[in-house]
């Protein structure tokens, strides 16, 4: 399929006023949180092969979440089959609670050289890309400060000490990470240094998902990985796609803003209200203190700047599921900034368009998203940059 963009690299949003329905989605980037997002969109009879068509979409576990794919009258069993067999190669590389996997044998190995598969290097290399043109915003190395984390959720209730975050982020330096693509190694450069590849590895799996569907000539379909969402080719009807944007201060209702003209791109949303725990009372409103996952690799703390969600669109799974984490941490003025400089071309394939939702009730949108972003809730305000 023709993956459109105007010369500018961006992606092209195809105009239409054929369909005015569009499904909400969860697209918080989530942690240890399973999510099937809902679909409201209507499927119509199709023409039956040989081989049993599931008109249902096919939802399972990998990547620590729920996977769900919809492939809509191009579905069939082996199809399906084969997108899950290759959700489960992708978890078997980057599953942090496998010590079998290869990012936990890099992880354990105190910086000596491992030997990993071809798709884990490719990943690493983009990241350590995406790492070194927003100066260390997303930063691939911070596992050490992230297992902080990680623990006081699961374990302690109990946030990490300023000396704990301190000693952990003296081992989080991405630029001494090397890669021999040669041999096929990876050396951490630091004994104590550790990977966290959360924030990328469910966009290269999207991005693997898109060509098993270019390759299958699946003429539409939408892939939920835990809320990384990517919409593939158009709707039966050839209309392109439309989504929801979550409203941060009631993720479960209302969806702030809707995005349409989507097509063979993904959408992904970094936002406070997945991953979080409260630590004191339990309840946040009732004088606990609330933590979302998406942590500063210079504080090591989670990322306090006004921020409430940014959402990436770029035709890169990848690179849109890492910037999104690298924009909300770098906040709203550098991130359209950068983004205005074209800083992302050569890792995104095209510039990648934003939307940031801040807390005082404003949306701000890259330019290229005009004409195709509409705002839902009276509550917020919208600028075009």
């Amino acid at each position: 399929m023709c993956r459109k963009s105007d010369a500018s690299g961006n992606p092209v949003f195809p105009r239409t006023n054929s369909d005015r329905r569009f499904f909400s989605v969860r697209m918080g980037k989530t942690r240890n949180r399973k999510i099937i997002a809902a679909a409201a969109l209507i499927l119509s009879a199709g023409t039956m092969s040989c081989e049993k068509r599931q008109r249902e979409p096919e939802s399972r576990e990998a990547l620590g979440t729920v996977c769900s794919v919809n492939l809509y009258e191009s579905g069939t069993e082996s199809k399906y089959g084969k997108i899950f067999a290759r959700l489960d190669e992708i978890d078997a590389l980057f599953n942090l609670s496998s010590p079998a996997s290869d990012i936990s044998r890099v992880n354990a190995a105190r910086g000596a050289p491992v030997e990993v598969a071809p798709d884990f290097i490719k990943v690493l290399s983009e990241a350590l890309e995406i790492a070194r043109v927003t100066e260390g915003a997303f930063n691939p190395a911070l596992g050490s400060v992230t297992e902080l984390w990680r623990n006081a959720k699961i374990h302690t209730d109990r946030i990490p000490s300023k000396t704990e975050i301190r000693n952990a982020l003296a081992h989080a330096d991405f630029r001494k990470i090397r890669l021999d693509e040669q041999a096929g190694t990876v050396c951490m450069g630091d004994a104590e240094a550790k990977l966290d590849l959360n924030a990328i590895a469910k966009g290269f799996a999207a991005d693997s998902i898109a060509e098993i569907l270019a390759q299958g000539n699946v003429k539409g379909a939408t892939v939920n990985l835990g809320g990384h969402i990517y919409v593939f080719g158009t709707k039966k009807d050839r209309s392109p796609w439309k989504l929801g944007i979550k409203n941060p201060n009631a993720p479960e209702g209302i969806p702030a803003v809707s995005i349409s003209g989507l097509q063979d791109t993904a959408v992904v949303t970094s936002g406070i209200y997945d991953g979080f725990f409260t630590n004191g009372s339990g309840d946040k409103n009732a004088g606990g203190v609330f933590f979302h996952h998406i942590i500063d690799p210079e504080t090591g703390f989670p990322a306090d700047n006004g921020i409430l969600s940014m959402t990436v669109v770029c035709r890169n799974a990848a690179a849109a599921d890492a910037l999104g984490t690298a924009f909300f941490v770098m906040g709203k003025e550098k991130s359209f900034a950068m983004m205005g400089e074209g800083a992302f071309d050569p890792v995104a394939g095209g510039r990648p368009l934003a939307v940031s939702i801040t807390n005082d009730a404003r949306i701000s949108a890259s330019r290229g998203l005009e004409g195709y972003i509409g705002v839902v809730l009276n509550d917020y305000t919208i600028s075009f940059r």
